[in-house]
């Protein structure tokens, strides 16, 4: 066989200028077979990363591509990691939950290899934040997410949501029931679940009206809804709301 001589003749390991090697190709061009193939030679390693492209190894681009055809020979091999982190600290798992591929974020939580609750940033808050709506419900169904776990810049699920102005994942979060421990979390800049939904959402929105219903419901007083729209009125340092766009 071709490919068996080959494997004696050459490194199968090598890289070129953009530091990938023959698997990363693999993955790119979506070659499921050769997948499978180069993760069955020993001498093949499938964690290297590419340090010319934030530190990313062919899981990630499987899982940034939404390739689960192109991620399924990984799952299927103990060889790489599934939870390794990029540069910016990110798995596969959040780098798909992000982009929305809903099969592959099934694929790989249903793998059993990979953490779901990050301490600096969850997939669920990736999702909610990018308004994956299924890749939420899928989250939210598992029964393995902590629905009001902070991001490392104090970003819940539903925070994420309402900054980011989501509003079909900021109320697929509140139907779920799930984060009620959220509304009172302030989050990035101090807002809050309701002071995020008026500046985004205005008043008499139907978002608006969800919170206020859920903090009446579990006791959090709702008196300051006139200052909190206040307060939102003052937009802060655009600079900063960059920043944080940037890094999540």
């Amino acid at each position: 066989m071709v490919l068996e001589r080959s494997r004696k003749v050459v490194d199968i390991n090598a890289r070129d200028d953009d530091e990938f090697t023959p698997l990363f190709y693999a993955v790119m061009g979506g070659k499921a077979d050769f997948i499978s193939w180069l993760l069955s030679v020993d001498e093949v390693e499938a964690d290297l990363k590419s340090s010319k492209f934030k530190s990313y190894t062919p899981v990630h681009i499987a899982a940034m591509m939404g390739n689960v055809v192109g991620i399924l020979p990984f799952i299927e091999s103990d060889k790489a990691d599934l939870d390794i982190e990029d540069s910016w600290g990110q798995t596969p798992l959040e780098k798909a939950a992000r982009g929305g591929y809903v099969e592959i974020v099934k694929a790989l939580v249903e793998s059993d290899r990979v953490c779901v609750n990050s301490p600096a940033r969850t997939p669920l808050t990736h999702a909610a934040g990018k308004g994956r709506v299924e890749v939420v419900k899928f989250l939210l169904g598992t029964g393995k997410v902590n629905a009001n776990e902070a991001n490392k810049f104090g970003e819940t699920p539903l925070n994420n949501a309402l900054y980011s102005g989501t509003a079909d994942t900021a109320r697929c979060l509140l139907d779920s029931g799930q984060v009620d421990a959220s509304l009172s979390v302030e989050g990035f800049l101090g807002k809050t679940p309701l002071e995020r939904a008026l500046q985004n959402f205005g008043l008499h929105d139907s978002i608006t009206e969800l919170i206020l219903d859920r903090m009446e419901a579990i006791g959090i007083s709702t008196e300051a809804r006139t200052h909190a729209w206040e307060v939102c009125q003052q937009l802060p340092y655009a600079g900063v709301y960059n920043f944080y766009e940037i890094h999540t």
